[in-house]
């Protein structure tokens, strides 16, 4: 008898800590869920908020992202001393006064472009002449809406 009791005592801890497990396992996909929704819900409101990208490029790097609809390509072509590329609008409806602006680093802010209207689907081109201004690296942004941060602060 001792030793049946025994072994129902090891079955019972073994499947209590399976179960245990299993609610470690869950809580952990959950607790992931929402830092994802967290990272996602904060970069939404970065976009909204901040005016360029982070990320500071090389001279020699091109750019290519989406932002609230809109895939900018931009690089630095040194014969044409400017920045040149596209805007997009990749998403399923108007985006108003699409214009793009470029930070270089310890330098001025070139732009913003003259405010053009893209359809879905609609691209555009995109030069700013950076003069004989010398930088080592650069942040761009294309901005929609009305005013100087776009719609509603929305980038």
């Amino acid at each position: 008898m001792k030793g049946l009791s025994g072994m129902l005592l090891v079955v019972l801890l073994f499947s209590a800590g399976a179960c245990a497990d299993g609610e470690v396992a869950e809580h952990q996909g959950a607790t992931r869920e929402a830092e994802h929704a967290e990272a996602a819900e904060e970069r939404e409101h970065s976009e909204a908020g901040e005016e360029d990208s982070s990320v500071r490029y090389a001279r020699t790097n091109s750019v290519d992202e989406i932002r609230r609809g809109i895939r900018l390509r931009l690089h630095y072509d040194s014969t044409q001393a400017a920045f040149v590329g596209t805007v997009e609008n990749v998403s399923k409806s108007l985006v108003e006064r699409v214009r793009v602006e470029v930070h270089l680093t310890d330098g001025p802010e070139l732009g913003p472009t003259t405010p053009t209207d893209l359809g879905p689907g609609e691209r555009a081109e995109v030069s700013l002449p950076a003069g004989g201004l010398v930088f080592e690296t650069w942040t761009t942004h294309a901005e929609t809406g009305r005013g100087e941060h776009g719609a509603e602060g929305h980038n």
